[in-house]
């Protein structure tokens, strides 16, 4: 029998599961940007001490954007695509792609701590392997919190505009972890 609690099991794993598309399309990327950030790091090998060096004062600066000294308007700026269009049979294919498109849109809006992670993966390995390892973490940590808000979307979407007057403090934390690392 088709039961309200059977449609809203339905609707719960059919968010998830859309969910975990997106976020495999998202993981993708940002895998591909450390495999990338790891070949880079391989050519440059023989400079790595000043590459380190850029590397450091790069995250440096970031931190510093996070805690509001510096303004960096491109990171800023904010694109959206109109997904109405999207929805139907192909709903797993299309939040695959939406990750994809997603994680490369989104790339500058999280580029101070995506921008650190990529420059000490260039700088440190010169591994493909742990290159996308650890972007592939990094993703499992954007990840996750997506996931699990998905399965219980209807208890803690209402509650998560009350995170809002937090974002500041985790900027700032985030800021003094940038600058001490």
């Amino acid at each position: 029998p088709d039961t309200e609690e059977h449609r809203g099991i339905r609707t719960r794993l059919s968010l998830f599961f859309s969910t975990l598309a997106f976020s495999l399309g998202l993981v993708t990327v940002f895998v591909v940007l450390g495999l990338t950030a790891t070949s880079l790091g391989a050519l440059l090998t023989e400079h790595r001490t000043e590459l380190t060096l850029v590397g450091g004062l790069v995250i440096f600066l970031f931190g510093l954007k996070f805690l509001g000294v510096l303004r960096v308007s491109w990171l800023e700026r904010e694109k959206r695509i109109d997904d109405s269009k999207l929805q139907g049979r192909f709903r797993l294919v299309n939040a695959l792609v939406m990750g994809l498109v997603f994680g490369l849109g989104w790339t500058p809006c999280v580029g101070p701590i995506l921008g650190s992670v990529l420059t000490y993966t260039a700088s440190s390995t010169g591994d493909a392997a742990t290159g996308a390892l650890y972007l592939g973490v990094y993703s499992l940590g954007v990840a996750t919190p997506l996931l699990v808000l998905s399965l219980f979307a209807d208890r803690l979407v209402p509650r998560l505009g009350r995170l809002n007057r937090l974002i500041p403090i985790f900027e700032r934390v985030t800021g003094v972890a940038l600058l001490l690392l």
